[in-house]
């Protein structure tokens, strides 16, 4: 994960590990893995399971020592259970809104989850605090400036827009 203009954007555990993870699983599916990367999700999601079977236990804002697969797997269920209610695009809204606060000057060099929380709000277009936190994820809510982020969106599409045509 990188800013735009090639600085690595330091993310919290259950984006940077959890979410690469997921990704890796749709490439190994889409190039004909699909049994493996199969397996290997059903693992995680067990290990999550079995580890926190209410779903409310495991903190995401704390950082487990050695990357344990239950951590892995609820950041994988995370990401499914947002893909369930947004699409499957929300990496990719995830991305654009960083990009998009990045144009703005209104993100974090660090982004701790909280940051993360408020971006992946911005992109999805509502406030995800009280998801997070009802799967036992300590939050302290930032401000989400929704009309804001709209303008600058806009403001950044205007711009790539103007530049690809010339």
């Amino acid at each position: 994960w990188y800013y735009p203009g090639g600085t690595r954007l330091r993310l919290p555990p259950w984006v940077e590990i959890g979410w690469t993870e997921a990704a890796a699983l749709r490439v190994l599916r889409s190039v004909g893995s699909r049994a493996y990367a199969d397996r290997q999700r059903v693992r995680l999601l067990a290990a999550y399971r079995s580890a926190d079977p209410r779903g409310n236990q495991m903190d995401l804002a704390v950082i487990p020592r050695g990357r344990p697969l239950s951590y892995r797997g609820k950041s994988l269920f995370v990401l499914e259970e947002l893909e369930k209610q947004s699409g499957r695009n929300v990496l990719a809204r995830f991305r654009k809104a960083i990009r998009v606060c990045h144009a703005g000057g209104t993100i974090e060099k660090n982004i701790d989850t909280d940051e993360a929380i408020r971006l992946l709000s911005l992109g999805l277009g509502r406030d995800l605090y009280g998801f997070f936190r009802n799967l036992g994820t300590t939050v302290q809510p930032k401000p989400l400036d929704f009309t804001a982020f709209g303008k600058l969106e806009k403001e950044l599409d205007e711009l790539i827009s103007t530049k690809r045509k010339k």
